[in-house]
C-alpha cells in the first residue's frame, strides 16, 4: 500500500487504512466485565442526586432568567442597537429554554 502525508504535519499513514483504527464494538464489548453493569438503583439514585442539584439552583436560575427580562424589557429602545436587543433577547429565550428543558428532564412542571 502507498503511504501518504496527512496534513498539517502529522505522521504518515498508510493509504485506505488508518494507523490508529477505532476500536470495533467486539474490542469494546471484550473490555467490559459482565458484573460491572450499573444497576437500575444506582441510575436512580444518580437521577434523584441531579432533580435536588437542579432544584437547590432552581432561585439563582429564575432570577437570571428574571434579571435578562428586565434588561430586555426596560432599557429604552433607543439606547440599545438592533444588535444589542437581539442579543438580549435570545440571551433571555435560551436561558428560559434551558430551564424548562431541565425541568422536563426532572418531572418538574413547566
Amino acid at each position: 500500500m502507498d503511504k501518504i502525508h496527512c496534513r498539517r504535519g502529522k505522521s504518515p499513514q498508510t493509504k485506505g487504512k488508518s494507523a490508529n483504527p477505532a476500536p470495533s464494538v467486539q474490542q469494546l464489548s471484550g473490555r467490559r466485565r459482565p458484573d460491572r453493569k450499573p444497576s437500575k438503583q444506582t441510575v436512580e439514585q444518580r437521577l434523584a442526586t441531579l432533580s435536588g442539584s437542579f432544584a437547590g439552583k432552581l432561585p439563582e436560575r429564575i432570577e437570571e432568567i428574571r434579571a435578562a427580562a428586565e434588561f430586555f424589557t426596560e432599557q429604552p429602545a433607543r439606547r440599545l442597537t438592533a444588535a444589542e436587543r437581539q442579543r438580549a433577547l435570545a440571551t433571555l429565550q435560551a436561558l428560559a429554554h434551558r430551564l424548562a428543558g431541565s425541568a422536563a428532564t426532572f418531572a418538574m412542571p413547566t
